[in-house]
């Protein structure tokens, strides 16, 4: 998917909760994903926002 020139969304990264937020977006970008769509309950949206901002910082 790396090589693909067209913008592309992961979704299902977690895997039904199976992977944590931390390790599937670094998995999915590092692997070509341009955006990732993430579901989540309502208490999840906190918690899992933080990780991305983390992550994001990391990228930049």
């Amino acid at each position: 998917m790396k090589t693909l020139p067209q913008p592309w969304i992961a979704f299902k990264i977690l895997a039904a909760g199976t992977l944590r937020p931390e390790e599937a977006f670094r998995y999915a970008f590092q692997n070509g994903a341009d955006f990732i769509c993430v579901g989540m309950y309502d208490f999840q949206i906190a918690e899992t926002q933080s990780v991305m901002n983390k992550f994001t910082r990391l990228l930049h």
